[in-house]
């Protein structure tokens, strides 16, 4: 549903899949992709500068009101495992967004890795926020 033909964020879905399954974060408030680049840059001896920038992946930043232990277990788990010599493997994450105009888009971010940036301020009478980061090797618009 958009509003005045602008995306908002109820517009947005994600699925996300590691390699022991689907995991699903109870109450996902934000989700931020953010493109990484490399830089290149080269003076050459005419005096000309030359730059670019390359693809370099996806940062990916999740907000999540706590509404269970399943992020916790997760990550529990990730470290137990760690410790345990079981690798960890990356998951994929697929971004489902309704366009403004009635069509759908779909992005797959490839080989991601997350972590536990924030277990969350426990405060009184306030709502604890969860952040879970990651990156991804790259995004592909499969929709």
């Amino acid at each position: 549903m958009s509003v005045n033909g602008l995306s908002i964020g109820k517009d947005v879905s994600i699925a996300l899949v590691t390699s022991t399954g689907p995991v699903t974060f109870n109450i996902t408030t934000s989700f931020q992709p953010k493109a990484q680049y490399t830089e290149l840059k080269s003076v050459g001896l005419d005096g000309t500068v030359r730059n670019s920038k390359v693809p370099n992946g996806w940062e990916v930043t999740f907000k999540i009101d706590r509404g269970g232990s399943n992020v916790d277990s997760y990550f529990a788990q990730a470290e137990a495992d760690y410790y345990n010599g079981v690798p960890w493997q990356p998951g994929t994450i697929l971004e489902t967004i309704s366009e403004p105009d009635g069509t759908v888009s779909q992005w797959r971010y490839d080989n991601v890795m997350l972590y536990y940036d924030d277990a969350g301020e426990r405060s009184g009478e306030k709502v604890v926020q969860l952040v879970v980061k990651g990156f991804a090797s790259r995004r592909v618009q499969v929709a």
